[in-house]
């Protein structure tokens, strides 16, 4: 059996060695990090918190600046969570329309701990 990803075609031998030991694959690590977001467009501000309310359980902090009279928001958030879960919020939020979202992660990683 064979698994395709972005990059290539695995083995299903191979695709269970990286799924089974999270060592093995960068999407499965649990990170710390800070998640940017800035909004530009006021329609995207309930969506924006459908996903973050959606996402919760990755968030440690959230801190919310709007500055209504320049018509943008600032969100940034403190994650902890495996790359993959990160990714699919971050992915989800930079498709809304006049959403920015920049990442930044430590360079320790749970095996670190």
């Amino acid at each position: 059996m064979f698994v395709a990803t972005k990059k290539r075609i695995l083995s299903f031998s191979k695709f269970s060695d990286i799924y089974s030991n999270p060592k093995g694959n960068r999407l499965m690590e649990k990170r710390l990090g800070l998640i940017a977001i800035v909004i530009t467009n006021r329609e995207s501000i309930n969506r924006v918190n459908e996903l973050i309310s959606k996402f919760s359980d990755i968030f440690i902090a959230r801190q919310g600046i709007p500055m209504h009279d320049r018509g943008l928001s600032f969100i940034s958030l403190v994650v902890d969570a495996e790359m993959n879960r990160i990714n699919n919020f971050t992915g989800n939020m930079g498709k809304l329309p006049g959403v920015e979202v920049k990442t930044i992660f430590t360079k320790q990683n749970e095996s670190h701990n």
